[in-house]
């Protein structure tokens, strides 16, 4: 594979590279989410769900770990609207899993706690 069929991670294989592409995934399953592609959204949700996994188990630092929360909660909404509603149900769940890790290194986000619970008994 040539350099320019190569990503910027697979090329570099720096963290940073890896951060980049988790950035732009995640907007564009934002903007496709915003746009009502739900289907092409969810492809690029879970791109950035591998690259944040990866991230987190690379540097396990705070900022990291609310990422990859972020991503499960995107792709449990995403599953949600797309009426997947068990898909949905374990990608909260993990947020929430994680989120509870989360609050144990900075308990001044405690309160969303709840909003974490509510979404993983929503239908």
């Amino acid at each position: 594979m040539s350099n320019k069929n190569k990503s910027i991670y697979q090329q570099t294989g720096t963290t940073d590279a890896l951060r980049d592409l988790w950035v732009s995934w995640s907007k564009m399953g934002d903007i496709l989410t915003t746009l009502g592609r739900i289907d092409e959204a969810l492809a690029y949700y879970q791109k950035s769900l591998e690259a944040a996994e990866k991230i987190y188990q690379q540097t396990e630092t705070v900022n990291d770990l609310r990422s990859f929360i972020i991503v499960h909660d995107n792709i449990g909404d995403n599953e949600h609207a797309r009426g997947n509603y068990g898909e949905a149900r374990i990608h909260r769940l993990k947020a929430l899993e994680l989120f509870e890790q989360y609050v144990k290194i900075d308990p001044s986000v405690e309160e969303l706690t709840t909003y974490f619970r509510n979404k993983t008994e929503e239908k």
